[in-house]
């Protein structure tokens, strides 16, 4: 009867262990951001910010990781980035909503849902004057969790506004 429950026992770890390694949800923990948008720039001149451009194809492209030291590349998982709207009431103007999948190496390229810019904000460079918004971006899990991403090619500072650009013209 010992022999019995020991082997029992036995059986049942191995069957816990294998369900939840089969049904472990693969959350991503960190994301390298190489592009976003056509640009990094400082509009206001102290802090910059990539830059998203309304009524144009946009990439993000980068990395993601399960772990946070990035040594365990994120194989064939899928996260969302989400935008700001065009302004900050979401019941009229919603999140724009992109869904990514990485590849097997945890690399993903896509184009991005920007949405459509109010222009609120200005700034002007020579005889060109530059509408946009700063807004706010997020990257989440499909369980809704957030995701930390950082900068991967020109600083590592965290990303969490773009300047989407809603127009120019000439002054």
């Amino acid at each position: 009867m010992k022999k019995f429950l020991v082997l029992f026992a036995t059986i049942f770890v191995a069957l816990l262990f294998s369900t939840q390694t089969i049904f472990a949800v693969n959350n991503i923990s960190k994301i390298d951001i190489e592009q976003l948008g056509d640009t990094y720039l400082a509009y206001t001149g102290y802090r910059k910010y990539w830059r998203v451009t309304f009524n144009h194809t946009d990439y993000i492209k980068g990395n993601a990781y399960l772990d946070e030291n990035k040594q365990v590349p994120a194989k064939k998982v899928t996260f969302t980035v989400e935008l700001d709207g065009l302004f900050p009431d979401h019941d009229i103007y919603p999140v724009n909503k992109t869904v990514i999948t990485t590849d097997e190496n945890g690399h993903f390229n896509s184009i991005i849902n920007v949405g459509q810019g109010a222009g609120l904000q200005e700034y002007s460079v020579y005889r060109i004057v530059h509408r946009y918004d700063l807004i706010n971006i997020a990257f989440k899990n499909n369980d809704g969790t957030l995701i930390e991403a950082r900068n991967s090619t020109v600083d590592y500072n965290v990303v969490k506004k773009v300047y989407r650009l809603a127009y120019r013209y000439r002054n």
